[in-house]
């Protein structure tokens, strides 16, 4: 049985830092460029700020296997509304399956409703796409990002 809780920053962060080069390793691109070296004091102050919501998956022996980071912040378009754009979401690859990711996304788009949160927005690599999953929990697609390397 996997486990998905909303859990305190300063709870979790140091299981979230034992995946995230993982996830790195996986995912992120101008890797030749720049180093993974994640501001985790900043972390802290948007989580003491209400500002992170951290949504943790683990395994039956309490192992972290997962994890979905979400800002939760006013729609500077559209007041009276709040906004929840994930900053990041992984699984580890041998406990990927559609239904532990439905089952994240769903937990997660109850908690944000439970605050108020009126859109939820996730983002993911082009070449490391999970459309099927975002479609069965209902999300549509709406934009595209574009990404140029401009650094030194």
């Amino acid at each position: 049985m996997k486990n998905i809780n909303l859990e305190n920053w300063s709870s979790c962060k140091e299981d979230v830092a034992t995946l995230i080069h993982k996830h790195w390793e996986e995912v992120a691109w101008y890797k030749d460029k720049m180093e993974l070296d994640p501001i985790w004091e900043q972390y802290q102050k948007m989580s003491d700020a209400g500002v992170l919501q951290s949504f943790i998956v683990r395994d039956e022996a309490e192992a972290i296997i997962g994890y979905a980071l979400f800002f939760v912040v006013p729609a500077l378009h559209y007041q009276g509304h709040l906004a929840a754009e994930n900053d990041i979401m992984y699984i580890v690859p041998e406990h990927r399956s559609a239904n532990l990711g439905f089952e994240l996304l769903n937990y997660c788009r109850v908690a944000l409703q439970s605050i108020g949160v009126s859109v939820m927005a996730l983002k993911m690599k082009s070449d490391n796409t999970f459309h099927s999953l975002m479609h069965q929990a209902g999300f549509d697609l709406m934009e595209y990002n574009y990404t140029k390397w401009i650094g030194g």
